[in-house]
């Protein structure tokens, strides 16, 4: 499923979602492990992923335009030719 989810992203989704790296079941779930026992309410998984919580929640601008200039970077726009790409791709 998450293969699939990875084939079908548009360039801008791809962009803004992969802002922070993708990590690994086994790193997700020791992190998710460690926030239970330490009785977190909320739990994020990855340095990079903290950091840019950290960085919604006290300069919300500052984040947001950052993610705005990497989906800008790669929009192609509604005209693009290709995309959807077909069952096959």
């Amino acid at each position: 499923m998450v293969d699939h989810l990875e084939q079908t992203r548009t360039p801008e989704n791809r962009a803004h979602t992969l802002t922070i790296p993708k990590r690994g079941v086994q790193q997700i779930a020791a992190g998710t492990l460690a926030g239970i026992d330490r009785g977190q309410r909320t739990i994020v998984s990855g340095r990079q992923a903290k950091l840019l919580v950290s960085a919604q929640r006290i300069v919300p601008a500052v984040a947001e335009l950052i993610a705005r200039r990497r989906i800008k970077a790669v929009y192609v726009g509604p005209t693009r030719s290709d995309w959807p790409p077909s069952a096959g791709q």
